[in-house]
């Protein structure tokens, strides 16, 4: 266990964490560690700066939206590793630390000199999360994606579009902070493993299989029924309806329908009781056969 300075509370209280994380997922990774409570240094150099310093708008590259949603409560340090003393420096602070975060470009850590083995050599139980598109080895372990194509290599982009239509993606960094959280929770588990054993570990953290786990019930369908499944708008799987529905005036309402119960609840806000009894709707499993239907009445 390291010493760290400070009282901060919360179940990670007492441990370090390094990280040199880039624009959001190995970043995303080290704010969960320092909202649990642990000392989290991030380690930048004024050479290569974060991208995420430039969506300032006053100059002030503290102040940057982008950089402050990432970065609450972290310490920085500011060490250039493209020099001998530098990455001296970063090792000796790793020899003090409990969890290390990367998710710099493939290769880059050990061109280095800070890959797992160079760090274990100073500090044998140290936690290493290393996070890449596609993990740190394999045929494909050498390229660089963000979150586009996360999602796209995941699966998930596949599924998102309006019916009969091509899809559309998704235009949010989804992948990026699902992706960091997965890593935190793995590193989580390697700091257990640890305190049980005294045993570090090296926790690889691939983007594009994080992102097919979210979609796993889909992949089985496939997998053992066979089953392809494609865009679907908004609906959804276990409730009926389930959408973006158009109002007067040019607004739009999004309604979710979980239960039988709040069915009847919605067919007598519409002043169409009826409907609650109707054999298409009555139950989920009948909402869904004549859904099409159901989305043109409560439209």
């Amino acid at each position: 266990m390291s010493t760290v300075n400070g009282n901060r509370g919360g179940p990670l209280q007492g441990v370090r964490v390094v990280e040199m994380g880039k624009v959001w997922a190995g970043p995303e990774t080290g704010k969960h560690f320092a909202f649990l409570g642990a000392e989290v240094i991030r380690i930048e150099s004024l050479g290569s700066l974060d991208f995420t310093r430039n969506t300032s708008r006053t100059g002030d590259l503290d102040k940057a939206p982008g950089f402050q949603s990432v970065n609450p409560q972290k310490l920085s340090a500011q060490i250039d590793t493209k020099t001998a003393k530098g990455v001296e420096l970063v090792l000796d602070l790793l020899r003090h630390s409990d969890i290390f975060v990367e998710n710099l470009r493939p290769g880059a850590m050990d061109r280095m000199g800070l890959g797992y083995e160079a760090v274990k050599a100073v500090n044998p139980g140290i936690v290493y999360i290393s996070m890449g598109m596609y993990g740190s080895d394999g045929p494909l372990a050498y390229q660089t994606g963000y979150a586009p194509c996360f999602n796209a290599v995941g699966g998930l982009s596949a599924l998102v579009g309006y019916e009969g239509r091509p899809p559309t993606g998704i235009n949010i960094r989804y992948a990026d902070s699902t992706y960091g959280t997965a890593a935190a929770y793995g590193g989580m588990v390697a700091l257990l493993h640890r305190r049980r054993t005294g045993v570090g570990q090296y926790v690889d953290v691939a983007a594009c299989e994080t992102m097919t786990s979210m979609i796993a019930d889909t992949v089985m369908d496939y997998t053992l029924n066979g089953g392809a499944h494609g865009c679907d708008g908004n609906r959804h799987a276990e409730m009926a309806p389930h959408g973006a529905y158009p109002c007067r005036g040019g607004d739009w309402v999004s309604i979710a329908v979980s239960s039988d119960a709040a069915w009847g609840a919605l067919a007598a806000a519409m002043g169409r009781v009826e409907l609650a009894g109707d054999p298409r709707f009555k139950s989920l499993s009948d909402r869904k056969a004549n859904e099409a239907e159901l989305d043109r009445l409560v439209s």
